[in-house]
């Protein structure tokens, strides 16, 4: 089990001085921050190993003003914390309304049961677009690469050197102070030197080759991508932000630079640099949504997109100047599906009018786009890739199938365009048992520990404002280590993933949520 512990500061930094040569003369910039750095540290685990992150509030006064629920006994601006890519239990997947005031630390536990890129953000109810505008996300890597302590890459990867590449906007204004402003990303380089070969959920079974008009990414998306400098000696390459007119052709763009990046190739080459090989036998890592979908899902739910059926429709759009899905908000009606058979498979249809775009983030799941009805239909690189967040652009219908589990309990979807988000333009599904529920016979089975008789799911931890996983004050946590943290793997928390010996399965299945363990 890894550990780690954030401190949440507000601070001042001159990160843009190198960049913006006018910055060296003027104050310093205020952020909020991840102990003390933007983006914050890169934490970096490997598959098969649980984590404990301890995140502390230390938010002085750069950002003053009142916010729920830190009032009367408890005081300061809020946070909460997400770790997009990852299947937490409910107490620690960051609830909107799950927040740590000044003075508080919360703890977060996570299974890191399979390779992606991930990042961690903030996620506090209203105030996530600022806060996270403000500084307050960074990169979470999930690797298997065996140095790490990973059970092996695909191809060969393991031998390929690794860059990591978060495109954000910051605006300053006159006081060279942090302007906020939404956000548009929008990748475009050439096809001829880069193949996708991940997405959100982690690998795809066959690399891609990069779209010849470029790459569109929506805001939280992450692509793993294979660029080949090879033919590129001593040349400088710029990665550009160009608005796409037939995905945003009525969406007002703000963009103040299309240069996001610049990277300069050296003249001397390697001869030992090894050479993307792409036809090498495939060695999967850990990837549960190739184990909990079958073919036959996948078939049955293609079917049904060609017919226009489905289980569930969530359409967002804007009313009476609320953003809104299903005419429904946050605030107004918070469960928008409230009987999800735990794991079972739906097949949901999200559509969208015209006017904006909504990237669109399921929690918990990992999910497949099947079919795109649209202005572009579904793109090469989007499919059977494991996806997390999802492109709705104006006037699309994404129908998306994913099984819902491993765990019970209350999870959130909503459009990550966090003004949007902050603007209620979030609802959430709740997974319960899986008798009697809509798409029943689609249920894999669980878990059964023979010496318990007892039939594997964690409801405890179903709740996402559960008492126990609050946060505490600071002065009344216990210290983190070795005998803390052996004591919280004995609670297995994640034991859908990591089962113990003793754990069989039922009428002869295998648990496909179980993951691969290397010793780290």
């Amino acid at each position: 089990m890894f550990s780690y512990t954030i401190d949440v500061i507000d601070t001042t930094l001159r990160i843009f001085d190198e960049s913006v040569p006018a910055c060296i003369t003027k104050t310093a910039t205020n952020f909020l921050t991840y102990n003390s750095k933007v983006p914050g540290p890169t934490i970096r685990v490997s598959s098969g190993h649980e984590s404990i992150v301890r995140f502390t509030n230390k938010i002085g006064s750069l950002f003053p003003g009142t916010f729920s629920p830190c009032i009367e006994n408890r005081t300061g601006r809020p946070f909460s914390v997400h770790l997009h890519g990852s299947a937490n239990l409910a107490p620690y997947d960051g609830w909107a309304e799950d927040e740590t005031c000044y003075g508080e630390t919360k703890e977060y536990v996570y299974p890191n049961n399979r390779p992606t890129t991930a990042w961690y953000h903030d996620h506090a109810i209203h105030i996530t677009a600022k806060n996270a505008y403000l500084g307050l996300a960074g990169l979470y890597l999930i690797t298997s690469k065996t140095k790490y302590g990973g059970c092996g890459e695909p191809w060969n990867l393991e031998d390929i050197e690794e860059k990591h590449i978060i495109i954000q906007d910051k605006v300053l204004n006159s006081a060279f102070q942090l302007f906020i402003d939404p956000l548009n990303a929008h990748l475009d380089i050439s096809q001829n030197i880069c193949k996708i070969i991940g997405t959100d959920g982690g690998f795809r079974d066959i690399p891609v080759i990069f779209p010849e008009t470029g790459l569109l990414i929506g805001v939280a998306e992450r692509y793993d991508v294979v660029w080949d400098f090879t033919a590129l000696r001593s040349q400088t390459l710029f990665l550009w932000n160009h608005k796409d007119d037939i995905f945003m052709k009525d969406v007002p763009f703000f963009c103040y630079s299309h240069l996001i990046g610049q990277l300069q190739i050296s003249a001397a080459t390697n001869a030992s640099s090894p050479v993307f090989q792409e036809n090498l036998p495939y060695t999967t890592p850990e990837d549960p949504i190739k184990r909990v979908l079958y073919a036959s899902d996948i078939n049955l739910a293609m079917q049904m997109a060609n017919e226009s059926r489905f289980h569930r429709k969530m359409a967002f759009s804007k009313i009476n100047g609320k953003w809104v899905i299903n005419n429904e908000t946050w605030d107004t009606f918070r469960i928008a599906a409230a009987d999800i058979g735990q794991n079972t498979w739906e097949l949901w249809v999200y559509q969208t009018g015209t006017g904006w775009f909504h990237p669109v983030h399921m929690h918990l799941v990992d999910f497949y786009i099947i079919k795109r009805e649209g202005d572009t239909g579904l793109r090469s690189f989007e499919y059977l890739s494991p996806k997390d967040v999802m492109f709705l652009g104006e006037g699309d219908r994404l129908y998306v199938i994913a099984r819902f589990g491993a765990h019970k309990g209350d999870y959130m979807f909503h459009c990550h365009n966090l003004i949007h988000e902050d603007d209620d333009m979030m609802r959430a599904m709740r997974i319960i048992d899986s008798q009697n529920r809509l798409t029943a016979s689609s249920a894999q089975p669980f878990i059964l520990n023979g010496f318990a008789n007892i039939i594997y799911s964690n409801w405890k931890y179903s709740n996402p404002m559960l008492n126990d996983t609050a946060a505490k004050p600071t002065n009344q946590m216990p210290t983190l280590d070795s005998i803390y943290m052996q004591n919280m793997l004995n609670i297995s928390l994640y034991r859908i993933f990591y089962p113990f010996p003793t754990d069989s399965v039922l009428n002869g299945f295998t648990n496909p949520w179980k993951c691969a363990w290397c010793p780290a």
